[in-house]
């Protein structure tokens, strides 16, 4: 099965840091803030790595570990008979070193991936509902759901986040679904994964953002932030800016600046960003007067050029400040395959602009990911998103994918 997408390539960076230390005392107590879907359903992807948890979530190494061990299974790899999903918080709160801090930094960290707040019904329902694994889905939500499984899986199924074993639970089913109660008795298939299957349908009933928004879509209304003063007008220029500038035209930012308005407000799914106001932006840990004003001051200069992603050539020439956090490309193509000995368990190609440009990054991409098909050809071009994490190299960025690549039928 050989597979590009259609949008663009997310790369996730992984920094270093020293980890939340969570002395094993305390517990988790609940409450009705929790996002328990989305703790739940980060903790459980393929996006939860040890490194991720450590460096990015900010946890203890010991919980991380922890999280990943159980989540795996005995054998470590997801996708495989013996995963073990959390199917709680409280079975969350049970791994050593993982307490109160520990969740409250997964849900930070989870609401800022997939975002806070829940999406209304979007569709006129004849107000038939139907509740499965504590999920309630209306009508119009469950058709949706069963046609994405029946007739959009390969093409959609990767971008709704779910576990590696659910996602080949279902891919293995027996088809059709005929019915939600028949989706949630699917082996691997609890409350998490229909919670991930609801947002995604929910997502696709009501559009969200793109990378060319309307700009009278704009919900800034101007306003002070860290002292600068913004109009509506200049806010909403802000807001473009900041979800459509590529990397390579924030230059004027300063770095951490530059970093949280790239980095930010991610939607990996195709490269693009969800800033909506300045307010979001001043409010981001590390960001301050000097940095607004920056965004400020660098959107009223800038005009929009075409898709916020920057090539292989500009992304190699600012590696050394592309750090914690993904960065996108627009067209990329396989132009080596390397040899398979060099990566035990991953398949692996070289990437570039065009087929001859000098500059390239290696792409490796799980084997289990590629269920025994070539994941890049050679010579194949197209859109890549996949999330991925940074590996040392000597003379190129190798980029480690999390996620699922996919094949455009009208590739070059």
């Amino acid at each position: 099965m050989v597979r590009l997408s259609i949008l663009g390539f997310a790369v996730l960076l992984a920094s270093c840091g020293s980890g939340l230390v969570d002395n094993g005392e305390l517990t988790y107590t609940g409450g009705s803030e929790l996002r328990t879907d989305l703790v739940l359903q980060f903790v459980n992807c393929a996006d939860a790595t040890v490194e991720v948890l450590d460096n990015d979530v900010g946890l203890d190494s010991r919980a991380a570990k922890g999280i990943v061990d159980h989540v795996h299974g005995a054998d470590g790899a997801l996708g495989t008979g013996d995963d073990n999903p959390f199917d709680t918080v409280d079975e969350l709160d049970a791994i050593a070193y993982v307490g109160t801090p520990a969740i409250a930094a997964i849900e930070k960290f989870a609401v800022a991936k997939y975002g806070s707040t829940p999406t209304p019904d979007p569709t006129p329902s004849t107000g038939e509902k139907v509740t499965v694994e504590s999920v309630t889905f209306s009508d119009a939500e469950v058709a949706e759901v069963l046609d994405l499984l029946n007739n959009r899986f390969d093409a959609e199924m990767p971008k709704v986040g779910l576990s590696s074993s659910a996602y080949f639970s279902l891919h293995d089913a027996p088809r059709p679904f005929t019915s939600i109660q028949q989706v949630a008795a699917t082996k691997n298939v609890g409350t998490v994964a229909l919670t991930a299957l609801k947002r995604y349908v929910d997502s696709q009933l009501i559009p969200g953002p793109t990378p060319e928004p309307d700009p009278s879509g704009c919900v800034a209304t101007g306003g002070t932030y860290d002292t600068v003063k913004f109009t509506q007008v200049e806010e909403c220029h802000a807001v473009d800016f900041m979800n459509r500038a590529r990397f390579s035209e924030m230059g004027a930012l300063p770095d951490k600046g530059r970093l949280v308005a790239y980095q930010g407000k991610p939607r990996l799914a195709d490269g693009s960003r969800t800033w909506a106001t300045a307010a979001e932006y001043a409010n981001s840990s590390g960001i301050g007067t000097t940095a607004v004003a920056a965004v400020k001051s660098a959107a009223a200069s800038w005009t929009a050029n075409g898709l916020p992603y920057d090539t292989v050539a500009t992304t190699w020439a600012n590696r050394s400040k592309l750090l914690n956090g993904p960065v996108a490309f627009n067209r990329v193509y396989a132009t080596k395959m390397l040899p398979d000995s060099a990566h035990s368990g991953f398949q692996c190609a070289e990437i570039r602009d065009t087929p001859t440009a000098p500059n390239y990054l290696n792409l490796c991409v799980p084997r289990y990911i590629c269920e025994g098909a070539i994941c890049f050809p050679e010579g194949v071009g197209g859109y890549v998103a996949a999330d991925g994490k940074l590996r040392s190299g000597t003379g190129n960025w190798e980029l480690v994918s999390n996620g699922l690549v996919y094949k455009l039928a009208n590739s070059p």
